[in-house]
C-alpha cells in the first residue's frame, strides 16, 4: 500500500532546512514533515553527524528532547550520518536510487560528475526554500507554504499523530491528497465558470447594443427612404406643372361665355398677339383663321 495512488517521498536535507533559522528554531522543520503528510506524500529526512551539536548549542531541552524522540521511534524516517561526514551523499544515494526529489538549497556541485541529473542547477528534483523573519516558509516548486506558529514540542506531537495515522492507513492520506487535489480544481473551475458567466454576461449586453444600434440605424434608413420618395414626388409635379402645353388643349373657344371675344374693332398691329385656333394653327386675333372655326 505504500504506493497508494502515487505517493511520492521526499529527500529531506534536514541540517540544510534547519540552518534555515541559523539552527535556532527547528520547528520549521518539524513544520515541513507535517505539510509533506497532510498533502498525502511521505518524506526521508538525512542530517550531518555535527546535528546533534547543533541542537545541544541552540535548542533548550525539550526541542532536544523531541529531536532525540523522533530519531528513536521513527528510525525508518530519519538518519543521522556517522563520523564527521556529511549527509550529501547518503541524500543524493538515495534519491538516484529511488528517483526521488531533494529538499534543500545545497545544489551539491561537487557530485555532478557522479550524478549527471545534477548538472542542471535549475533541475525540478531540487527543491529549494526559503525562511523568512516572522516564520513564513515557502517550497515554491511543491506548493508548500506556511507560517510557523506553534512550539517545537506541539509540532513534535502533531508529527508523532500524522506519522502513526499514515503508517497504519496510507490509503486514507493518499485518497485526502486526491481530495484535496479535486477540491482545489473543482473550486477553479468554479472560478472559472463564474468568470465564463461575467464574459457572456457582457457579450449579451453588447449585443444588444448593437442591436438596439442597428434598429435605430434602419428606422433612419427608412425616414430617409420617405424623405426621398416624398421630395421626388414633389420634384415630379413641379415638372408636371412647368411642361410646356399641348396645343391642341390650348386652344381659345370663343363659343364659351366664360372667355371673352376679342374686339371687333381694329387695333393697332402692335397690340395684336397670336392666338390658336381650334384646328391647331395660329394666327393673330384680328385676323380670324380661314378655316372658320
Amino acid at each position: 500500500m505504500n504506493n497508494v495512488l502515487s505517493r511520492e517521498t521526499l529527500v529531506i536535507d534536514g541540517s540544510n532546512i534547519f540552518g534555515l533559522s541559523s539552527y535556532r528554531d527547528i520547528a520549521p522543520l518539524y513544520a515541513l514533515f507535517c505539510e509533506i503528510i497532510e498533502r498525502g506524500n511521505d518524506f526521508y529526512c538525512v542530517f550531518d553527524a555535527n546535528v546533534r551539536r547543533k541542537i545541544k548549542e541552540n535548542l533548550d531541552l525539550p526541542s532536544r528532547e523531541t529531536f532525540d524522540n523522533l530519531l528513536e521511534r521513527y528510525s525508518d524516517k530519519f538518519f543521522v550520518v556517522t563520523g564527521s561526514s556529511t549527509a550529501d551523499s547518503a541524500i543524493l544515494f538515495n534519491a538516484d536510487k529511488h528517483e526521488r526529489r531533494i529538499i534543500s538549497n545545497d545544489l551539491y556541485r561537487d557530485f555532478v560528475s557522479k550524478y549527471s541529473w545534477l548538472e542542471n542547477r535549475h533541475t525540478d528534483r531540487l527543491i529549494q526554500g526559503n525562511y523568512q523573519e516572522g516564520g513564513l516558509a515557502t517550497f515554491e516548486k511543491i506548493n508548500i507554504d506556511f507560517v510557523v506558529k506553534e512550539s517545537p514540542e506541539r509540532l513534535y506531537e502533531k508529527l508523532c499523530d500524522l506519522i502513526n495515522k499514515n503508517e497504519e492507513h496510507p490509503e486514507c492520506f493518499a485518497a485526502n491528497k486526491k481530495l484535496k487535489s479535486t477540491k482545489q480544481e473543482s473550486s477553479a473551475l468554479a472560478e472559472e465558470g463564474l468568470q465564463l458567466r461575467d464574459d457572456l454576461s457582457s457579450l449579451n449586453d453588447e449585443l444588444s447594443k448593437l442591436k438596439d444600434e442597428v434598429r435605430k440605424k434602419k428606422r433612419i434608413v427608412s425616414e430617409l427612404d420617405s424623405e426621398i420618395l416624398k421630395r421626388n414626388k414633389t420634384q415630379s409635379d413641379k415638372i408636371e406643372t412647368t411642361k410646356k402645353p399641348d396645343r391642341k388643349t390650348n386652344i381659345i373657344d370663343f363659343k364659351r361665355k366664360d372667355i371673352a371675344k376679342p374686339r371687333s374693332e381694329r387695333i393697332s398691329i402692335w397690340d395684336d398677339h397670336y392666338v390658336t385656333c381650334r384646328c391647331g394653327v395660329e394666327h393673330l386675333s384680328t385676323y380670324p383663321h380661314k378655316c372658320k372655326k
